[in-house]
């Protein structure tokens, strides 16, 4: 979101982030917005020196290509059981069945 400190601070606008800190209720007096400001410009620079020169094509070499598998082999069955196709017509279903059009959401719940 272009108004959040996160994405403020990545483009390097920190006077804006801090007004946006300071509208979140960050409180000033505290100092804790300066201290809030600072672990978000320690936590992107962080991100930035791990993700630096990463691509896609590397959740497919060595072990990241394990791990992709696994996270995309349970969204993969779910798909070939038929579950969304199920979750997504069973309003229009019921209505064919017979239900009326608040009875066959109240099935769908």
């Amino acid at each position: 979101m272009p108004e959040s400190p996160w994405y403020l601070v990545g483009k390097g606008r920190e006077d804006k982030a801090l007004r946006s800190l300071h509208r979140l209720g960050h409180s000033a007096a505290s100092g804790e917005d300066v201290k809030r400001l600072a672990n978000i410009k320690l936590t992107l620079e962080v991100v930035r020196k791990e993700t630096d020169g990463a691509t896609y094509l590397e959740c497919f070499r060595k072990s990241n290509l394990r791990r992709t598998i696994i996270s995309i082999a349970p969204l993969s069955v779910q798909m070939f059981t038929g579950i969304v196709f199920a979750a997504s017509y069973s309003t229009y279903y019921a209505q064919l069945a017979g239900y009326s059009t608040s009875m066959s959401f109240k099935l769908q719940i």
